[in-house]
């Protein structure tokens, strides 16, 4: 289910790093960080994926 949500089309970009995405009639909110990627589906605000990669800071 991840690879299929992150690779929807994009419907509206809001940001660098955040989208929209449409799957049938479900908005999902898409942000896609170099350090993290997460998706949010608008009807239940529920996270439906968090997939973060550690990142070490110097």
């Amino acid at each position: 289910m991840n690879e299929k949500i992150f690779s929807l089309p994009v419907t509206t970009q809001i940001s660098p790093y955040i989208s929209l995405h449409q799957l049938d009639e479900l908005g999902i909110v898409v942000i896609s960080h170099p350090k993290f990627q997460d998706a949010v589906a608008l009807q239940s605000a529920q996270p439906i994926s968090l997939a973060t990669q550690l990142a070490l800071i110097q």
